[in-house]
């Protein structure tokens, strides 16, 4: 998968890639059960535009793609999904009632028409996409929430916490193993500031909580 994606960033077989990834986007429209809202928000050529969002992500992180080890489908998909949801909030209508013949007596009992009446009406469709924590928890196992606290904890805070019965020789190859696992399973690679939300709520909802942290007041 890694070689498609590189190659399509590249221009290469770009028509044979595009159908292939088109093909996907249209799967995974249809098993998200979301074909029939894009046709009805962006049209028929719907997989044109989730395509369009998704060789741009792909541009954006053709550094990082290049340098992953591997990329598998999973990771594709994940960003593709993204690419549907950015299309979807991107593209609400404004939807009008139909006037037709529907009168009301207004206050001082002259006939408004409906349309002074009613006012035009916008259809939010937005669907939200998961945010970096609910993304991460789901990813990550229980032996690895050890390790993200340590990191995070150090990483935020310049100190090193002790980890019951792991060494800081085992919390490394740990570490290096989450950062491989998150690195190919993540469906986009956070911004700073998204980064930082996310693990100041990891640090207080998570580590904190199971008291792998010392408490820290606001």
């Amino acid at each position: 998968m890694k070689d498609k994606l590189v190659a399509l960033t590249e221009g290469k077989d770009f028509e044979k890639l595009k159908n292939y990834f088109i093909n996907i986007i249209k799967k995974i429209a249809r098993e998200k059960n979301l074909e029939d809202f894009l046709r009805h928000r962006v049209g028929d050529d719907f997989a044109e535009e989730v395509f369009n969002a998704f060789l741009l992500k792909l541009k954006i992180m053709e550094n990082p793609l290049k340098n992953k080890e591997e990329i598998n489908t999973l990771y594709v998909n994940k960003v593709i999904y993204s690419c549907m949801v950015e299309v979807l909030n991107s593209s609400r209508p404004e939807i009008e009632i139909p006037a037709g013949d529907i009168k009301r007596e207004g206050e001082e009992g002259n006939v408004l028409d409906f349309e002074e009446v009613i006012p035009t009406i916008h259809e939010d469709y937005s669907i939200e996409a998961k945010d970096l924590f609910e993304i991460v928890m789901e990813i990550i196992s229980e032996k690895d929430i050890e390790v993200l606290c340590y990191y995070l904890y150090k990483e935020f805070y310049s100190q090193e916490i002790q980890i019951s019965g792991l060494s800081k020789s085992t919390l490394y190859k740990r570490w290096e193993r989450l950062k491989k696992k998150l690195a190919s399973e993540l469906p986009y690679i956070p911004d700073e500031g998204e980064f930082r939300e996310f693990a100041e709520k990891f640090l207080s909802e998570i580590c904190n909580k199971r008291g792998l942290i010392p408490l820290k007041e606001d």
